[in-house]
């Protein structure tokens, strides 16, 4: 894609080119002054960015040679202290939430990103008429993508821009120029974080934004969502760090599972799970997920919803009960093989269908898919994929007595392809050749969305960061 539009030199000599036209209707989002702030806030942390998704590849990599994660003893005295609770969070005088969730519903197409954007700056001006604290008026949250990618359609001094600022820096950015500060701004719910550096580095993005906004600091709140297996092991530590920031702390159950496998998968059959539709919260590995969180929130003043609930979907709870510090064993979290049920040819096939059918809407620019009745998101998609990987890796027995072997996934993918090419519109080929991409490759790729993002949504050479 030849780069057609330019915008002047930034303030401090940064330079920002769109790799495209911009979208119709996205004028008053990509705007001069709004663009300028992105790049700012863009230039000022991409090298720490990078070192940290860095460390995340090399924190693989020691799983890989046999470490095993564990609360760190080096941050011992945070998890120890009683004394310390996140800010207080904004009374929300029982009002709706509106939720723009630009992380797993959402097909990264620059039309689709600058759709939402200029939905939220709609919700965000109109708002201005409303009284803000009545009952009845409704709360923005915004959920941007995570640290792992990049945004290839706006490029900040020639590499692609982080999409995790591109997405909070707009909402933020309009959010302040078009409310008043103490109520207007959107909420955020932060994804996939893997410790509690990358949550500094969200509160230091928060602290820079206040100060070139010339808003409070504090004023900027988020809700962290425990996704990765990792940050399990320090959510105590995450929230210490966006203390000032944090309003609450949740989970999403396919996002930590997908964590789960893809970090664990290679390490040998005792981390293989049974059919993803049989995984419940009674697998002893969940429940201590779901003590850990929940004793965590009550300690800490954080509030949200119980385990695996998207926490931005229910009005904050009373209160938190303050709790002795969490306790819970590591090898708790980590004890998949007692986890019940099995593995049948059933629920191979219904990976590969779902992932396959999110594969085919995704690339057609859709955020989300229908499978059987149920509305997916990439995070099933993901979970589904690697399952099937794990799953063809060990030649996994199935309930009815085959195994899960590379014949059986080859004939499977063929099927699903052949029924998907019935279906109008879809896009099966360039689907099915993304899937035996991500789940049949001797490696297994970290995210589907990266890998295809690159090849498939914007046709750029350019690879996003393997981590």
């Amino acid at each position: 894609m030849t780069a057609v539009a330019t915008l002047a030199p930034m303030t401090l000599g940064h330079r920002i080119r769109l790799k495209a036209p911009p979208p119709p209707g996205s004028e008053d989002v990509l705007t001069p002054a709004a663009l300028a702030f992105v790049a700012e806030l863009d230039s000022a942390f991409a090298g720490r960015r990078c070192e940290l998704l860095v460390a995340r590849c090399d924190r693989h990599e020691r799983v890989a040679a046999g470490w095993t994660p564990d609360f760190d003893p080096a941050t011992a005295h945070i998890r120890d202290d009683p004394g310390w609770q996140v800010r207080p969070a904004f009374s929300s005088n029982g009002a709706r939430r509106w939720r723009l969730d630009l992380e797993d519903s959402v097909s990264p197409t620059c039309s689709n990103l600058m759709h939402a954007q200029a939905e939220l700056l709609d919700a965000s001006a109109s708002s201005q008429t409303r009284d803000s604290g009545r009952a009845g008026s409704a709360e923005v949250v915004v959920r941007p993508r995570g640290w792992h990618m990049v945004d290839k359609c706006v490029l900040v001094d020639g590499r692609p821009v982080s999409a995790a600022i591109l997405d909070f820096g707009l909402a933020v950015f309009h959010g302040a120029a078009n409310q008043s500060a103490r109520v207007g701004l959107p909420q955020f719910c932060l994804p996939k974080l893997e410790g509690h550096l990358e949550a500094r580095l969200w509160n230091d993005v928060f602290v820079a934004a206040q100060q070139m906004l010339g808003i409070p600091r504090g004023t900027i709140r988020a809700t962290v969502l425990i996704e990765t297996i990792f940050a399990a092991f320090e959510m105590e530590e995450i929230l210490y760090e966006l203390r000032e920031h944090a309003d609450g702390l949740g989970a999403g159950y396919n996002d930590y599972l997908f964590s789960l496998v893809k970090t664990f998968g290679a390490l040998g059959p005792d981390y293989v799970l049974p059919d993803r539709r049989s995984l419940t919260s009674d697998a002893p590995f969940l429940q201590a997920f779901a003590k850990l969180l929940d004793d965590t929130r009550r300690q800490r003043g954080a509030y949200g919803s119980t385990a695996f609930d998207a926490p931005e979907g229910k009005a904050p709870e009373p209160a938190p009960v303050r709790l002795a510090p969490a306790r819970v064993p590591a090898r708790d979290l980590l004890s998949v093989a007692r986890t019940a049920g099995h593995v049948s040819e059933q629920g191979v096939r219904d990976n590969v269908a779902l992932a396959l059918r999110y594969i085919d809407a995704w690339l057609r620019g859709h955020g989300t898919v229908m499978v059987d009745g149920r509305t997916e998101d990439v995070s099933a998609a993901e979970l589904a994929r690697c399952q099937v990987w794990q799953w063809m890796r060990y030649r996994t027995p199935t309930v009815e007595g085959t195994r899960v072997d590379r014949e059986m996934v080859a004939r499977l993918i063929d099927e699903e392809t052949a029924a998907l090419r019935h279906e109008p519109d879809t896009q099966a080929e360039a689907a099915r050749t993304v899937l035996e991409a991500v789940a049949m490759s001797p490696d297994l790729p970290p995210f589907l969305t990266t890998w295809a993002y690159s090849r498939r949504l914007v046709q750029s050479p350019t690879e996003t960061h393997p981590c």
